[in-house]
């Protein structure tokens, strides 16, 4: 397992972001955050995400990879948007660079 985690740090360090915004509603602020990992892809699914994916599931982390329209659909983004699972992530994988 530990393995695994370094692996998906790695992968992360190297393609992945995590990002914070205000977004104003009736005046009112509220954070916003996400991390992100992008690919490209010349099939129908992005076989790389798809192993993140699964790899991140054994550590109880949900995401989900998602095709964006850019590229004639060759992007591919998983997609971690929870805050408690964002949270989980910053707990069981960690990153290098914060």
């Amino acid at each position: 397992k530990e393995i695994v985690k370094n692996y998906i740090q790695g992968f992360f360090d190297a393609e992945g972001s995590l990002s914070f915004w205000y977004v104003t509603i009736r005046n009112k602020k509220y954070l916003q955050h996400k991390i992100t990992i992008t690919q490209f892809s010349e099939g129908e699914r992005c076989e790389v995400l798809e192993d993140l994916k699964e790899m991140l599931k054994k550590f109880n982390i949900n995401s989900q990879v998602i095709r964006l329209k850019e590229f004639n659909g060759r992007k591919f983004r998983l997609v971690i948007s929870n805050r408690y699972e964002i949270i989980k992530f910053l707990k069981k994988i960690g990153v290098c660079y914060l």
